[in-house]
């Protein structure tokens, strides 16, 4: 028999918090200077956000591209007061919004705690119809028929993150269990690496494996080898290229706005990091960023974070 999902589960519900983060004080008592460095920190920050986008799950870049075209065609208020307008209820509406409040938030449609999926606490039809009021319904309408039933998914390896077919990631091919997880993570133990900043992807021909790891930089390239018996691992760079060049850059940027060396070399040290891959480089940012000590603009950026 089915198990019957209670769907109520996966909701946020209406009366879901909002708080708006309130930055302008801080903003205003900075140095032109400083309000320059937090800028180009601020799009650096931007640019890597979008990649955790792409680690949560398959699917949450397009739906932040959805919503973010959705909300930029017209403000809050024009929306809501269309949506009124052509017969949608408050609940509804509060709906999208505390929906797509979770997935900014949370950097994708599952929760950054607890790696559950969240769904939208409006029927699929009744969304659908909210979109379409939208003047840019025609650049929404192609992204919201790949994604309608993706986003409402609840069947059984959709619910949380985790291995296949348990659950959903985009940290491993659907292919790779568990036990290929030990594997490559021992190999790179022994050439004394670290998978922070790696993905894996597993393919099988003729009864050979190869594991590629993918390390997220700008450069491309293939940096290492090895085969061991009917087992070949790869290293590669140039995950999410595009982005982590963005990244890089701005840091760059910044530099010149730095208050003093020690942010510059903190600085340079992550770009460096971003665009080589180097985890080493990385490190050694951080290192700078200890020595940094009452920095009137503070940041600390990379994949440093390992709660999903």
């Amino acid at each position: 028999m089915e198990k019957v999902i209670d769907r109520s589960q996966y909701v946020l519900p209406n009366d879901q918090p909002v708080v708006s983060l309130e930055v302008k004080s801080a903003f205003d008592g900075l140095t032109q200077k400083e309000k320059l460095y937090a800028h180009y920190i601020s799009k650096a920050s931007w640019h890597g956000g979008l990649i955790t986008l792409l680690q949560t799950s398959p699917e949450s870049g397009p739906i932040f591209v959805l919503l973010h075209k959705y909300f930029a065609a017209q403000d809050p208020t024009e929306l809501r007061s269309a949506a009124l307008n052509a017969g949608f209820t408050q609940d509804e509406i509060t709906a999208l919004y505390v929906y797509s409040c979770g997935v900014f938030c949370n950097a994708g449609n599952y929760k950054g705690f607890g790696d559950t999926k969240f769904i939208p606490n409006i029927d699929q039809d009744r969304l659908e119809g909210l979109l379409s009021i939208s003047p840019v319904w025609k650049q929404l309408e192609p992204l919201w028929l790949k994604l309608k039933h993706i986003i409402y998914d609840l069947s059984p390896g959709k619910t949380c993150l985790g291995y296949n077919p348990e659950g959903s990631t985009t940290y491993l091919s659907k292919n790779c269990k568990p036990e290929d997880n030990d594997i490559v993570q021992n190999w790179l133990k022994s050439e004394k690496m670290e998978c922070y900043n790696t993905r894996l992807f597993k393919t099988v021909e003729n009864n050979h494996t190869l594991y590629e790891i993918r390390l997220a930089s700008e450069d491309k390239t293939s940096l290492r080898s090895h085969t061991d018996g009917n087992v070949t691992f790869q290293i590669t760079s140039g995950d999410y290229s595009p982005l982590m060049g963005k990244v890089a850059d701005d840091l760059l940027k910044a530099v010149e706005f730095a208050a003093n060396e020690t942010e510059m070399n903190m600085l340079k040290a992550y770009a460096n990091s971003f665009k080589t891959g180097s985890l080493d480089a990385h490190k050694l940012g951080s290192r700078y960023w200890i020595k940094d000590k009452g920095p009137a603009v503070e940041t600390y950026i990379g994949f440093i974070e390992t709660y999903r």
